[in-house]
């Protein structure tokens, strides 16, 4: 090879050596991150972002797997989310491209890759971050805080697990009742059932993670607070929830309400009475008072006429069949010619 090939292959291999020593943009992540089975998971990823005429970044997070890589996430003017719990925290603007893994599963224990590609200069930089998901020795478990039944009436007290991912050989159940600061065991299931009390009965399924008992007749004896607990063996995961139960008595009748009346038309309705009242009041008052003066004209025309009559017959002569002598003369009409 001639002295001028070995310079010109030189000058390439530097050129070559300078444009990818350009071309790289420092990433940085945490080498580790270990974080609790259900808690949030924050994935930082900060680079270099000297200002070299550059106006858009694109971000890029994958998860590393042996045969294909699978992404995650994606920022290129928009934020393209492909995994259901991970949220964007970054900021290009501060050169900040983390990401959090919202309640981590014990299967998102990987690897992660952050990538970053500037334009127009076209550098990119990437790094790698190891995600450790540490078992959690609590098992979290759904029930409601009260129920209420009627005496007589089968209640059933409602409580389910969470049990996705590995599971440990077996599943203990105990119910326990909590009354006047003290607590009493109800029911235990560990393969088999052990009812303590004869009204509760299992009515759950292991299979779907339900670890809920039933109350037959329930009577007001059983208005108490009870605690459900589930524990995995041998890894001892734990969980428990506390709920009431109020019984109520059964309504001997059926209760018959009244109709509630506004005060202004109940007020109304009371100036109508009353002025009715006062108008029948009158109305009578009128009536008596006539009645009264009636019978006093009636009883001063029978007067009258009681006199004349004794007159008539004081006055009377025998001989002239009873005419009275001042009897007024008839006289004869004439008649016109």
């Amino acid at each position: 090879m001639s002295p001028w090939s070995k310079l010109i292959a030189l000058l390439i291999a530097l050129l070559v050596r300078y444009a990818h020593a350009e071309g790289e943009i420092a990433v940085h992540t945490d080498t580790e991150v270990a974080i609790k089975e259900g808690s949030d998971a924050l994935l930082s990823c900060t680079y270099e972002c000297t200002p070299h005429g550059d106006n858009h970044t694109v971000v890029q997070w994958w998860k590393v797997k042996e045969d294909k890589d699978e992404q995650i996430f994606i920022r290129n003017g928009k934020e393209v989310n492909n995994h259901p719990r991970v949220q964007w925290t970054g900021n290009p603007a501060a050169c900040n491209a983390s990401i959090v893994m919202r309640k981590v599963l014990l299967e998102d224990s990987a690897q992660y890759r952050c990538e970053i590609f500037r334009i127009p200069s076209y550098n990119e930089g990437r790094s790698v971050v190891k995600l450790h998901t540490l078992p959690s020795t609590e098992l979290i478990i759904y029930a409601p805080t009260e129920e209420t039944t009627i005496v007589g009436n089968d209640v059933l007290l409602k409580c389910t697990y969470f049990c996705k991912g590995p599971r440990d050989k077996f599943t203990l159940v105990q119910w326990w009742r909590i009354r006047d600061g003290r607590d009493e065991k109800i029911f235990i299931k560990n393969g088999e059932d052990h009812v303590v009390h004869s009204r509760f009965a299992w009515r759950g399924n292991e299979t779907s993670c339900d670890a809920s008992i039933a109350i037959t007749n329930a009577s007001l004896s059983d208005v108490a607070h009870y605690r459900c607990e589930v524990t995995y063996i041998p890894s001892y995961k734990q969980g428990r929830k506390v709920m009431r139960l109020n019984v109520q008595a059964p309504p001997d009748t059926p209760i018959q309400t009244t109709p509630r009346i506004n005060p202004e038309i109940n007020n109304s309705i009371q100036d109508i009475n009353t002025r009715i009242t006062v108008i029948v009041v009158i109305v009578v008052f009128l009536f008596l008072v006539a009645c009264i003066f009636m019978c006093l004209r009636c009883q001063k025309h029978f007067s009258r006429c009681r006199q004349r009559t004794e007159q008539s017959h004081n006055t009377g002569a025998p001989g002239n069949g009873g005419r009275n002598e001042e009897e007024p003369e008839v006289i004869p009409l004439q008649r016109n010619p």
